[in-house]
């Protein structure tokens, strides 16, 4: 079966040096190889395995468009997970209801004032057994 993550690991196994993303810092240019971006995903991968998750859980990314929700994205649909992306302008209760109608089971977070607004309606979330929040990763 072709898979997003049979298709990184074949990249590495080819072209392991060559870049693979990059990324804006200020007014620099970032880049990662392959293999790099195969070890950042992976090791995201096994994080989120080893917190419970996997096939067919749904996980919730309310973030800014930034490296790290793209590495999750990957990281997720490697354990074949499903995302629930979330607009991170979303007001608490249109946060709670999406985390409640896709019954996500973990939370991943940009930064504290969207944990700020998590806590506001955590005792009305259903599902989620697991918050990660980005900034406190780097």
């Amino acid at each position: 079966m072709e898979t997003l993550g049979r298709h990184i690991l074949a990249r590495v196994e080819k072209q392991s040096q060559h870049p693979a993303i990059d990324m804006i810092s200020g007014q620099e240019v970032h880049f990662l190889n392959f293999q790099q971006y195969f070890q950042k995903t992976e090791t995201l991968s096994l994080a989120l395995k080893n917190l419970g998750l996997g096939s067919e859980n749904k996980v919730s990314l309310l973030a800014q468009t930034c490296p790290e929700w793209h590495f999750f994205d990957i990281a997720i649909l490697n354990l074949r997970g499903i995302v629930v992306p979330i607009y991170p302008s979303y007001l608490p209760k249109e946060i709670l209801f999406i985390l409640n109608h896709s019954e996500s089971s973990a939370l991943i977070l940009e930064d504290n004032e969207q944990f700020e607004k998590f806590l506001t309606i955590q005792n009305q979330v259903k599902f989620v057994h697991t918050v990660v929040h980005i900034k406190s990763l780097k």
